[in-house]
């Protein structure tokens, strides 16, 4: 909260490394994990393309976002965007961009995320829930989940920033948490002799049609991703020595992102088959729905090989809702 100190209010400094660490991390993986990978692969067109996709974007905002850590390092303030575009391109600019942002980036962004998670939580607890396959998003009870969601995380962010901080270090634990859970249920697969779907021998073979101008395409998907590694600059204000833990969160987070992205798209391709990756709008879903194994000691009706197990992700789908600081 801020301080009174003489007639100048001043924010306390509250949010420490881990604090920073946990709102990029908790923001950047969100819905995009889970709804860009058959976009990305489809217009890469192979295995090996879609990886060196998801690995440039990852460069890609490695770099944009250690420009912001340069920028914020020298004026050391709330603001973000507004700030910078103010002092570059004057205030009437600014100003513009933040009604813009206000009006249309940013609630577009929240519908889009929000609606995915309430997607995902719907197929995941509802009985019958989009039984038939078609598209939900359309959905009452999709919207207003996404709704409660949005209303959720208003309130929280509105506590305080330590507060949400808090928050937002929870969610960032449970997000991970899952996306360890995801990666190890792959090797799992793999332990107990379950197929790989040829994932780690088709390289570069084509896996759809595409060419060069769809890869700019898959890029975008992959970007889509990663979006929110700005987001930590608009409560810079409230970093605890902020030359030192904004640029090493940053690095931190980003690059902790990045690898994650690669490794769940891993068990993505053995758990699902590149082909029906490719074929996904909801990847996770699909995952959830595969037979992968349940049980390291489940055996086959054919013998005594392990057979794949029952859908050991189930109830496990966690997506995010981008915010200002705390977001699930």
């Amino acid at each position: 909260m801020p301080e009174a100190n003489g007639s100048v209010v001043v924010q306390r400094r509250s949010l420490t490394l881990i604090h920073c660490v946990s709102v990029i991390v908790g923001i950047v993986i969100g819905s995009g994990i889970f709804a860009s990978p058959g976009r990305v692969l489809r217009e890469s067109g192979s295995v090996g393309g879609s990886f060196l996709v998801w690995v440039a974007a990852g460069v890609y905002s490695l770099v944009g976002a250690l420009c912001y850590a340069e920028l914020g390092t020298r004026d050391p303030a709330n603001g973000g965007d507004y700030l910078y575009i103010r002092e570059g391109y004057g205030e009437c600019t600014a100003f513009v961009f933040s009604w813009t942002q206000l009006t249309v980036l940013r609630p577009g962004s929240q519908a889009i995320a929000s609606i995915i998670f309430a997607r995902y939580l719907a197929e995941a607890f509802l009985p019958n829930f989009n039984a038939d396959g078609s598209s939900s998003d359309g959905d009452l009870r999709v919207k207003a989940l996404a709704i409660v969601l949005l209303v959720i995380l208003s309130v929280a962010n509105g506590q305080g920033t330590r507060f949400a901080g808090n928050i937002q270090v929870a969610a960032t634990f449970v997000k991970v948490a899952c996306l360890v859970f995801l990666v190890v249920g792959a090797l799992i697969h793999i332990a107990v002799g379950g197929s790989t779907h040829g994932t780690f021998s088709a390289g570069f073979q084509p896996v759809a049609s595409t060419d060069a101008s769809q890869v700019g395409h898959a890029l975008i998907a992959a970007l889509w991703a990663f979006d929110g590694w700005a987001y930590l600059n608009n409560a810079l204000g409230a970093v605890v020595r902020p030359e030192r833990n904004l640029p090493l969160a940053i690095l931190l987070g980003v690059t902790f992102v990045t690898a994650a992205y690669v490794l769940v798209n891993i068990a993505y391709l053995v758990l699902l088959g590149p082909a029906a990756v490719v074929d996904s709008s909801a990847v996770a879903t699909d995952v959830r729905r595969a037979n992968v194994p349940a049980s390291c000691c489940t055996q086959s009706s054919a013998g005594d090989r392990p057979a794949p197990l029952a859908e050991p992700f189930a109830g496990h789908p966690i997506s995010t809702s981008r915010g200002s600081l705390s977001t699930v």
